[in-house]
């Protein structure tokens, strides 16, 4: 069997997809004891896949073919064939890679069983390619970065992107409210009634906020206990002033912060807050959320889908050319685009 994917052997200097390529890599007829073969459904493409390709982010691929690599940290993917030794996993089950690296921008693979982890079939496998990287951040970050009562509020900023509509939407379950700060665009009123929809109390665009905290702080009236900064900057010190209490602050990490208002600082990844995790608590974790899905409890946001065809059947170079615009789509997003998706063609 051959799997199409889309390598590179060196990370870019001018553009995102300067060594990337489709090419053909030839599996193994036969898996290995303790793997399986799968077939992939559905994989995003993300902000930190383009960390990857520029050499960047810390986590480096796994999967290397004759010195070429292969990227995709999150995906969506169902097993055809399994090792002799492998019992956690069965043919037709869906799973989701464990760790980061596995390689998802590709048809097919054959990998260590262990380092995968089975879920419930998905009704929606473009949403379950996302709990990864998009919804388990967002359940994480209420859960571990504060002690988040019902009633508590929580300020965010870059609330249109996927973790943060999820984490409004978590929020939501455990009775917490938010505040989510947006850039500002012409579309405003569409993304504040879309936002709302999802369970958010406050939208505001950053030059709304900045205006509000000219004339009343935000903390005066709600009790603000989390802040989480996707963005950085001023957007950043703001939020941090709502911790406080005095609005925009400079960042200076001095005793009035650290003791009397007893705010602290912490950097979350989500490959350290999993690191505990084993295989059957990421399971329950996803089935729970892909439960919360069907139910109507948790949305997906708006994605853009791309269909990867079998270069049998579409013509190779075309294929190609149509997988690196979406990449570099990625890497030149303007203000509200969707999330980019590869869905592989069954």
């Amino acid at each position: 069997m051959t799997s199409s994917a889309l390598t590179f052997t060196s990370q870019f200097q001018s553009h995102a997809t300067e060594f990337l390529h489709l090419q053909p890599i030839s599996l193994p007829e036969v898996v290995g004891t303790a793997q399986v073969k799968v077939k992939f459904l559905a994989a995003p493409v993300n902000v930190l896949d383009l960390l990857v390709l520029a050499g960047k982010y810390p986590v480096k691929p796994q999967t290397k073919y004759d010195q070429v690599l292969v990227p995709g940290y999150e995906g969506v993917g169902v097993v055809i064939e399994v090792g002799g030794s492998v019992t956690a996993l069965h043919v037709g089950e869906h799973v989701l890679p464990k760790d980061h690296g596995l390689g998802t921008w590709r048809t097919h693979a054959v990998v260590e069983a262990d380092k995968l982890v089975h879920i419930p079939t998905p009704s929606n496998p473009v949403f379950a390619s996302l709990l990864k990287m998009g919804y388990t951040p967002a359940y994480l970050l209420l859960r571990n970065m504060g002690y988040l009562k019902a009633g508590d509020w929580v300020i965010q900023n870059a609330a249109t992107g996927t973790i943060a509509q999820a984490v409004i939407q978590f929020a939501r379950l455990q009775g917490v409210r938010m505040v989510n700060i947006v850039r500002d665009r012409k579309d405003f009123n569409v993304v504040r009634l879309r936002l709302l929809a999802l369970g958010a109390d406050m939208v505001l665009s950053e030059s709304q906020l900045e205006a509000l905290v000219q004339v009343q702080p935000l903390s005066h009236t709600r009790r603000i206990v989390l802040a989480i900064d996707s963005v950085f900057g001023s957007s950043g010190r703001r939020e941090l002033g709502f911790l406080g209490g005095s609005g925009e602050v400079k960042l200076d990490v001095n005793e009035g912060l650290l003791f009397y208002k007893a705010v602290e600082f912490k950097g979350f990844r989500t490959l350290r807050e999993l690191a505990g995790w084993s295989q059957e608590e990421c399971g329950d974790l996803w089935a729970w959320m892909l439960k919360l899905y069907d139910e109507g409890q948790l949305k997906a946001p708006e994605v853009e889908i791309t269909h990867w065809g079998s270069p049998q059947v579409q013509d190779a170079g075309e294929l190609e050319k149509k997988l690196l615009y979406v990449v570099e789509k990625t890497a030149n997003r303007v203000v509200g685009m969707p999330k980019q998706i590869f869905v592989f063609e069954q």
